[in-house]
């Protein structure tokens, strides 16, 4: 498989050789912790609501990339919905 010289995965590989590895263990499992700041979440709700959406597909289906309505339905359940201290809380 070839790769740009300036993708990603040559940057990941070539640091895989400089990685020390002799102090991880694969049995210590540290908690992730979800913690989100309300000002952040103010941000981003406050960029949803001023999406600029696009001018409909003019073709059926996926062939343009994301349909307008599956986006707008998304943005909206992100915008009302979706409850970010339910997440941090499992």
């Amino acid at each position: 498989m070839k790769y740009p010289r300036n993708s990603w995965y040559l940057a990941a590989w070539a640091r895989h050789d400089k990685l020390d590895l002799s102090e991880t263990s694969n049995d210590v499992v540290k908690p992730f912790i979800l913690a989100v700041p309300q000002a952040e979440l103010d941000r981003l709700r406050a960029r949803l609501d001023l999406v600029r959406w696009p001018d409909a597909e003019t073709c059926a289906g996926w062939e343009q990339g994301v349909p307008l309505e599956r986006a707008k339905a998304f943005i909206e359940y992100w915008r009302t919905q979706y409850n970010w201290r339910r997440c941090e809380r499992c």
